[in-house]
């Protein structure tokens, strides 16, 4: 690789680029502040010129200042002047609008959510996008609308989501919600609708000779449409860090664009014409595969190459990579926050890094096929280890976990996509051959037990969200960036050595870490609106015990509370009472986060065993063990080495359980009480700590803690510090933060 001085436009727009992905990340002030300091250290070199400052050293500090000063100013401009602007003139407002139905995001039998494009709103033009939420389920793609809708901003995180930055990077701005929509017109559909139902038919034609099932996963690697692909598959791909196999990429071109060559060779001998016919195929598989970031950074990278060709040009996989990333975020300033074209762009960057290290070792020729094989896959294991160190800093931002088993499984799982979907486009040629159809059956068949099969295995994800973690993640990738442009041995020595020394100090630290939760006992209490939760941790494992309605959100925001605390899996759930919504919400919790087992309390009516009926079948369904419990006095549930007891128990004035969960280990003893407890004799005298819970009945009576009672810390949560507070003895602590973390350990 020659010096990146050598490379002036692959400079700019990978420094352009990158101020663009950091300014995500940056307030307004220093955005401004940075884009000013580059602007007055450009005008500096323009009429001074440093002594000691080389022609080519000061050309690069140009560009760099130059990449800096773009990046920084288009991203605010974006931002501050643009999206901030219409979130700030509709925050809160209520306004006649109209617009055209994009497509639906999501839809249930009672409402959508809808990706508009506005025209207007009360008569004044607004030219951007909302995601509207309506109880009209008939909408489809171009149709113009006409309705009142209450304008909404998007959370910055929402039960652990981070909404914003996800529906930013869509291009949506703000939320829309409107009872009656009216549709006026409909609207010529364009080249993405025209696209968009080629993809369907596609898909219709996969599904029809493969079955729906074993068509969701091909269906995602050549066409990507991921809608059908299960979500316990994505969590499995997910959980080992190959997620980027299912996502269309560099990979999935090379391997269409391979077989496509091979076919014109047959038939068309001038090399130019089979490179204007693959750069055409090359543009209609962007637009079949939906055009998203991965897939036009990928698809404008292999333009690039057959335009060095056609040119007679030497290709350059940076300048190339920094280009496209470049006309990318020019044409569509939304993508700065795609977490997917940070990945790719980073990834694929590393890539072409350890791609330059391999040439600077000494070749040798290896004769046996076999040893050759070993070499070959021994180099790909260890540039997937590469590159997922490099990565590293992303996935502290992002995801705060890493899978462990990441390398191998990429090695062992490409090979089975390669040829799935090597044999998806002829299946689609070719839809009536019996033997490729049962090749394509087992193929994904075999895909996901062995992915299901590996996602199982314990201890193959771990927590990055500890305090020291992305210090290491940005010295490993920096010490990696310095070992790829190193020269002279004593220099890529020291690189070297520093690369492995911190990559040995992370796996250190990590383990280190690891090990010192394992030793810790606690309770985790949190509070999501009118819902509590409390997660148990013992042993390095973690319980959630449910306290809520059963809505999603309240699981969700009780599940990132425990991230925050480094689970990464749940043990098991442990459900206090059942809801109607425990059904859909334990379904959708399960098929994102890895649970172990479920464990229910015993049925005490009708509705209760109906409940409890259907989700032992949604649990069996997916291979979760199922375990009840009894919620009578004295009964226990025992989870490492703490012991669970929960009753219930009724008011007249309400049909909802009083709840009560003790939590006892070493000698110490937590009790929840479920709003209401003062009406009833539920409360451990014995406790050490008590909390007073937001889920239940209303409070309606104060209390006074029994005389002689050992509690030493009383947590408030909703209306009980209103009914409580006033009843408490003046030396007893309180706490009342949103999240609270009560050790348990000796």
């Amino acid at each position: 690789m020659e010096s990146i001085t050598r490379r002036p436009a692959a400079l700019f727009c990978i420094v352009f680029v990158g101020m663009g992905f950091a300014g995500i990340h940056l307030s307004s002030p220093v955005r401004w502040l940075a884009a000013s300091l580059c602007a007055v250290l450009l005008i500096l070199f323009f009429f001074i010129r440093p002594a000691g400052l080389s022609a080519v050293l000061r050309r690069t500090l140009c560009i760099a200042l130059c990449g800096i000063l773009l990046g920084s100013t288009i991203f605010s401009v974006y931002t501050d002047l643009i999206i901030r602007r219409d979130i700030r003139r509709f925050d809160g407002c209520e306004a006649e609008i109209t617009g055209v139905v994009e497509q639906c995001e999501y839809a249930t039998s009672y409402m959508a959510e809808y990706r508009v494009r506005l025209r207007s709103a009360d008569g004044e033009s607004a030219r951007f996008t909302v995601l509207l939420e309506t109880p009209d389920t008939s909408l489809s793609a171009g149709d113009g609308i006409l309705c009142r809708a209450v304008f909404t901003p998007f959370e910055e995180m929402n039960a652990g989501f981070a909404e914003e930055r996800y529906y930013f990077s869509e291009g949506i701005r703000m939320r829309a919600e409107a009872e009656k929509v009216t549709v006026t017109d409909t609207v010529p559909t364009g080249i993405r609708t025209l696209f968009d139902n080629i993809r369907l038919s596609m898909r219709a034609r996969l599904r029809v000779s493969l079955g729906r099932d074993a068509a969701a996963l091909p269906a995602a690697l050549f066409l990507g449409d991921r809608s059908q692909l299960s979500d316990s598959l994505s969590r499995d791909f997910r959980r080992l860090g190959i997620s980027h196999l299912l996502a269309i990429s560099g990979l999935h071109f090379m391997l269409i664009l391979g077989g496509t060559e091979k076919i014109l060779l047959a038939f068309i001998p001038a090399k130019r014409t089979r490179l204007l016919i693959l750069a055409g195929v090359t543009v209609f598989y962007m637009l079949l595969s939906g055009m998203t970031e991965s897939v036009c950074r990928a698809g404008l990278m292999m333009l690039f190459s057959y335009s060095a060709v056609l040119f007679s040009r030497q290709g350059d996989m940076p300048t190339a990579l920094g280009v496209s990333a470049f006309l990318i975020c020019i044409a569509n300033p939304a993508a700065y926050y795609s977490v997917g074209l940070q990945l790719s762009v980073i990834a694929v960057g590393a890539l072409a890094c350890c791609s330059h290290l391999k040439k600077r070792l000494p070749s040798a020729k290896i004769k046996s096929r076999v040893l050759r094989f070993l070499a070959e896959s021994g180099y790909s294991l260890l540039t997937a280890t590469a590159v997922q160190l490099v990565i590293l800093p992303l996935l502290c931002l992002y995801f705060g976990e890493m899978s462990l088993l990441t390398p191998a499984a990429t090695l062992l799982f490409s090979p089975l996509v390669q040829l799935i979907l090597f044999l998806t486009p002829v299946l689609l040629f070719i839809p009536s051959l019996t033997p490729l159809i049962l090749l394509m059956q087992h193929l994904t068949a075999w895909t996901e037990q062995l992915a299901s099969s590996a996602a199982s295995l314990r201890g193959i994800t771990v927590p990055l969200n500890y305090a020291l973690c992305p210090l290491f993640a940005l010295l490993i990738t920096v010490s990696f960036i310095c070992l790829t442009f190193s020269k002279g041995r004593r220099c890529t020595a020291a690189a070297l050595s520093a690369f492995c020394l911190l990559t040995a100090g992370f796996g250190g630290y990590l383990a280190a870490s690891l090990s010192a939760d394992a030793a810790q006992t606690a309770l985790i209490s949190s509070v999501y609106k009118k819902n509590d939760a409390v997660t148990v941790v013992s042993e390095g494992k973690y319980l959630l015990c449910d306290m809520s309605d059963g809505s999603y959100s309240a699981m969700r925001a009780a599940y990132e509370t425990a991230r925050l605390h480094h689970a990464t899996e749940l043990e098991a759930i442990l459900l206090t009472h059942l809801h109607a919504r425990h059904i859909h919400t334990f379904d959708r919790i399960s098929n994102t986060t890895y649970v172990r087992a479920l464990i229910l309390p015993e049925a005490e009516n009708e509705n209760e065993t109906a409940f409890a009926a259907l989700l032992i079948a949604c649990a069996n369904e997916k291979g979760i063990p199922v375990y009840q419990y009894s919620t009578s006095a004295g009964s226990t549930v025992q989870f490492a080495d703490v012991h669970l007891q929960m009753t219930r128990s009724y008011i007249s004035r309400s049909s909802h359980p009083i709840l009560s969960l003790s939590v006892k280990a070493n000698g110490k003893t937590v009790q929840y009480l479920g709003t209401s407890f003062s009406e009833t004799e539920i409360i451990d005298p014995s406790a050490d700590t008590l909390i007073f819970g937001i889920h239940g009945p209303i409070y309606k009576k104060t209390y006074t803690l029994p005389q002689g009672a050992a509690i030493r810390a009383i947590c408030f949560r909703g209306e009980s510090a209103v009914y409580l507070r006033g009843m408490l003895p003046a030396d007893t602590r309180v706490q009342e933060e949103d999240i609270l973390y009560i050790s348990l350990s000796p």
